[in-house]
């Protein structure tokens, strides 16, 4: 079931709704040792748990036999995010894992690229070379190969085919080894490499244009036993029919034999980027990625660099697209499509404005949630004071999320980290919650705090428990309350606290035992209680506080321009689209006489 919040009151009396109300943190765990780790990929096992891969430079802590240099690093976890093993694999040069998948014989498929010719490597081309690796589902190597030519050639994502073969997708400068018909002399091309189960290839082909770089950085294999590509291009010769301006998205429609039966360009004058891309329940595709462009497919809805979201009919023709962010720069790494046909990606923020709210310095994961139409439901910045990177996300069984990426901070939401950067991987929970709620409020009273909630419909649950936070960190069990159905529920905190703020949560608790969290509400003991929202404000603003009577908005000479009374002693909403742009004051009173002023911006 899912939870609905129609009045929120809180002691600053906020207003939410369910769908904007984004899943707490199942658990979050750091693995590394004290050089750099960095995650690349995760994905979820048949029998519960993840694998995750990247490439590391330790050798201490988590990772044990480090070849030299950067190696693959393979990790294990159960469902609670504990270790079950973790191997490294590599030679004595350097070694990027970027991709792995689970496939039908329980074993891994992972892809990236590879300097070495030793070790755990063989028949490297010279320089960078792709390499693949098999592994069976305790980690030892199956197989392994070194594909590529005299120049660069890297992998970015790998997949398993429907005919239990494997494809790859990647880069690659080369003409010459196993890489044929490249575009150009120095250039990048996207190099496609379809293998047998055995690893032995059976066909590849070079997509590009001879006076850029193309790019490939996702694939997907497409219902018609086809595949879809996504990458980056800045050609406009070739196999690439036109060129926007800067770097353009490139999307592109191959046959099972990779005959290129569509491709498109999206993008503006500035650069643009296709990270992931995902055939969708409808037979289109979505498409995520990121951009600076403010003009050509983005005129008019982007003006920062942005995560950028595509969707596509089967055709390649633009149903929707939209950009997500603040006014730093925002970069979607990675997307899916969720069971209830909406979407959810991920990738870095480093902004706390605009669509960001709650975001740690430094840049964050930043996990956003739409829906089927491409509208924001929710957002969640994840990480700490330091610099995080969201780069892989997956829908869990349980209806959850996991997470994937690397983390440099040791505060905040991160802890554990071995040093510098580290794989940090989260759970969230499902989301909605399993209970209709139809109020939650926390009110500060003379000698205790009451905690109040109402279910709006009968329940599945066993029981709530009410938990209190001095940091809204950290949340301890106060007590426990028996779920009778559709009723109203109270719970009286009497416990003294000297902090000036408290932070109050339910965890409602189902009879299978299944745990899931309202959202959490601050009650301030200290100031007084007023609440403006938005603000800034564009076309209507809420007032809220506990026993609210009236509020004026001055503007920047005292002067009155709106009065309004409370009708229901907690909220007030003023209409404000009709106001000159700039800075007002909201002057609140309330019941017992008192007036609290706050800043209001109109924009």
């Amino acid at each position: 079931m899912k939870i609905k919040l129609l009045t929120l009151i809180t002691i600053t009396a906020i207003s939410v709704h369910a769908q904007n109300i984004a899943p707490a943190i199942d658990w979050a765990k750091c693995f590394g040792g004290t050089k750099a780790d960095y995650c690349m990929d995760i994905c979820s096992l048949k029998k519960g748990g993840f694998a995750v891969t990247g490439f590391t430079y330790s050798n201490d802590g988590n990772i044990t036999n480090n070849h030299g240099n950067d190696d693959y690093w393979v990790i294990i976890l159960d469902n609670l995010g504990n270790l079950k093993w973790q191997k490294t694999y590599g030679g004595t040069g350097y070694e990027f894992s970027n991709s792995i998948k689970q496939t039908t014989d329980g074993g891994l498929i992972i892809a990236g690229y590879t300097t070495s010719n030793d070790g755990d490597v063989s028949g490297n081309h010279g320089g960078y070379d792709c390499w693949l690796l098999k592994l069976d589902s305790i980690g030892n190597i199956q197989w392994q190969k070194a594909l590529g030519g005299s120049g660069s050639d890297d992998a970015n994502e790998v997949l398993q085919t429907m005919d239990k073969g494997y494809i790859i997708v990647g880069t690659s400068t080369s003409n010459d080894g196993d890489v044929s018909n490249h575009h150009g002399t120095q250039n990048e091309d996207i190099w496609l490499v379809k293998l047998d189960t055995a690893g032995k290839i059976q066909w590849q082909k070079s997509y590009g244009s001879s006076n850029g770089n193309d790019v490939g950085y996702s694939i997907a294999q497409t219902t018609d036993s086809g595949y879809i590509v996504a990458g980056s291009s800045n050609g406009n010769n070739g196999d690439v029919s036109m060129n926007k301006g800067g770097d353009d998205l490139w999307v592109f429609k191959i046959s099972k034999s990779g005959t290129i039966q569509w491709e498109k360009t999206f993008g503006g004058s500035s650069f643009d980027d296709a990270r992931s891309v995902k055939q969708t329940t409808d037979k289109g595709y979505i498409v995520a990625g990121y951009t600076a462009s403010i003009d050509g497919d983005l005129a008019g809805i982007n003006t920062n660099q942005n995560y950028w979201v595509i969707k596509l009919d089967s055709l390649g023709n633009i149903q929707w697209n939209k950009t997500f962010g603040g006014s730093d720069w925002d970069n979607a790494y990675s997307i899916e499509q969720t069971t209830d046909k909406g979407y959810i990606l991920t990738g870095t923020s480093n902004s706390n404005n605009g669509d960001v709210a709650g975001a740690n310095t430094g840049g964050d994961y930043w996990v956003v949630k739409l829906d089927s139409l491409g509208n924001l439901k929710w957002q969640k910045p994840l990480g700490g004071s330091n610099s995080e990177e969201g780069v892989s996300i997956k829908q869990t069984v349980d209806g959850g999320y996991i997470v994937a990426g690397d983390a440099f901070s040791n505060n905040g939401q991160v802890s554990g980290n071995h040093g510098i950067n580290d794989f940090w991987i989260v759970k969230l929970f499902p989301q909605p919650l399993p209970v209709e709620l139809y109020s939650f409020k926390v009110q500060g009273l003379k000698s205790y705090n009451s905690i109040n909630w109402q279910t709006a419909t009968e329940i599945n649950t066993s029981h709530f428990n009410i938990q209190r936070s001095i940091t809204g960190k950290d949340f301890t069990t106060i007590g426990k309350v028996t779920a009778k159905g559709a009723s109203e529920y109270t719970y009286n905190d009497n416990e003294k606290s000297t902090a000036k703020t408290l932070y109050y949560r339910l965890e409602i608790v189902d009879k299978d035992g299944t745990l899931s969290y309202s959202e959490v509400r601050e009650l301030s003991i200290v100031n007084s209680p007023l609440s403006i929202t938005p603000n800034p404000a564009k076309d209507n603003v809420t007032v809220s506080g506990a026993n609210l009577k009236q509020v004026k908005l001055l503007d920047n000479l005292g002067r009155v321009v709106t009065i309004k009374e409370a009708t229901n002693s907690s909220t007030v909403s003023i209409l404000v689209s009709h106001l000159a742009k700039g800075i007002y004051m909201a002057q609140a009173t309330f019941k017992d006489g008192s007036i609290k002023t706050e800043k209001l911006v109109v924009e």
